[in-house]
C-alpha cells in the first residue's frame, strides 16, 4: 500500500514566492514534463539561431554569385537581412535567459538548503516574462526572413543580367598553369 507524500513546492517568479504542497509522485512526473517541455522549447530557439545564422552567413558569404547586378526590390533582401539579424539577437537574448534562470534556480535550492536543510523544498525558478514575450517574437521575426528571402529570389528569378558569366575552358588561366591540365 503506497501512502502519498506531501513536500512544500516552491514556485519563484523573481516577483514574487508561491509555495503550495503537492504529493511526491505527482511532483516527480510534472517537474518531469516541465523539464522535457523546456528542454525542447530550448532546442528550438537554438534551432532557429541556427538556421539565421546559417541563411544570414550564406547570403553574405555568396552575395556576389547570388545577386543579379541590377537586381529588382534590393529593398526587400534588406528586409530579410534585417529580420535574420533581429532572429538572432533576440533568440541569443532568450538563451542568455535560460543560462540566467538555471543560474537562479540553483541559487533558489541552495539558499533553500541553508535556511532549513531538514524541510528543503524543490525550487522551480519561472522564466522571466520578458523573456517568454520575446521567445514567442523570434518565430515571427525568422519566418518573415525567410518570406522575403523567397520572395527577393522569384523577382530575381528571370532577371536579364547574370552576375556569372559562362566559363570556357579558354578562359580559365589558373586551370591551365596546372600541370595535369591538357
Amino acid at each position: 500500500m503506497l501512502t502519498s507524500v506531501f513536500c512544500s513546492y516552491t514556485i519563484n517568479t523573481m516577483e514574487e514566492k508561491q509555495t503550495i504542497k503537492i504529493s511526491a509522485n505527482d511532483l516527480k512526473s510534472y517537474l518531469k514534463l516541465v523539464d522535457e517541455g523546456t528542454n525542447e522549447y530550448y532546442k528550438w530557439i537554438r534551432l532557429i539561431l541556427t538556421l539565421s545564422m546559417g541563411s544570414l552567413t550564406l547570403l553574405i558569404a555568396l552575395r556576389s554569385q547570388f545577386l543579379p547586378v541590377a537586381p529588382l526590390a534590393f529593398c526587400v533582401l534588406l528586409i530579410s537581412w534585417i529580420l535574420f539579424v533581429v532572429s538572432i539577437g533576440l533568440s541569443l537574448f532568450v538563451l542568455a535567459g535560460q543560462h540566467r534562470l538555471l543560474f537562479r534556480t540553483e541559487l533558489d535550492f541552495r539558499k533553500s538548503l541553508l535556511t532549513d536543510p531538514a524541510n528543503s523544498a524543490v525550487v522551480q525558478t519561472v522564466l522571466p516574462k520578458r523573456y517568454r514575450i520575446i521567445g514567442q517574437i523570434i518565430p515571427w521575426t525568422f519566418v518573415p526572413a525567410v518570406f522575403f528571402l523567397i520572395l527577393f529570389g522569384i523577382m530575381n528569378l528571370n532577371s536579364e543580367s547574370k552576375t556569372i558569366p559562362a566559363i570556357s575552358n579558354n578562359s580559365a588561366p589558373i586551370l591551365s598553369n596546372c600541370p595535369n591540365s591538357k
